[in-house]
């Protein structure tokens, strides 16, 4: 087994606030309070039933509390009809945390939602394109990450 150096982070001043393109990150998931209304965190599709987000963001609920949008492209719309292709929200049957989450230490922070039905594969739909294992650590290489926002989850 290998070990993973951790790398150095980006300070929120140096990150680049870009907008997306309708379908250009289809694997971005929205995680979901489903009694307040309200999104928990992001996620990423890595199956047709498999859904991976931070580990802390779902710590101490109930899959019964959670649901998962994918296919959101402009956040506001409500109705499927105002997005050009309609989203899906899929309820979760189970959430297998990482066995070495500890908590709050950031360590292991990791949580596989596993949906109640499989996602319907779409233009704007798709799980995550992963590299082959031996393309995966590159040192000095540029990579994005993508997500709702800070701002944006703070204000829902």
């Amino acid at each position: 087994m290998s070990t993973i150096e951790k790398t150095s982070v980006l300070q929120q001043s140096e990150v680049e606030d870009t907008k997306t393109i309708f379908a250009e990150i289809p694997w971005q998931a929205m995680v979901l309070h489903l009694k307040e209304r309200k999104i928990l965190c992001s996620g990423v599709l890595l199956g047709p039933e498999n859904v991976l987000t931070a580990a802390n963001c779902v710590d101490n609920l109930s899959p019964m509390d959670i649901s998962v949008k994918l296919g959101e492209w402009k956040l506001g719309y409500e109705l499927r009809h105002e997005e050009p292709l309609t989203f899906q929200i899929i309820n979760v049957s189970s959430i297998s945390l990482h066995p070495n989450y500890k908590g709050k230490s950031g360590d292991y922070d990791l949580a596989m939602l596993h949906l109640e039905n499989p996602i319907t594969f779409d233009l704007h739909i798709n799980p995550l394109c992963l590299p082959k294992s031996k393309h995966l650590l590159q040192k000095n290489k540029l990579c994005i990450t993508t997500g709702w926002g800070k701002s944006i989850l703070q204000g829902n």
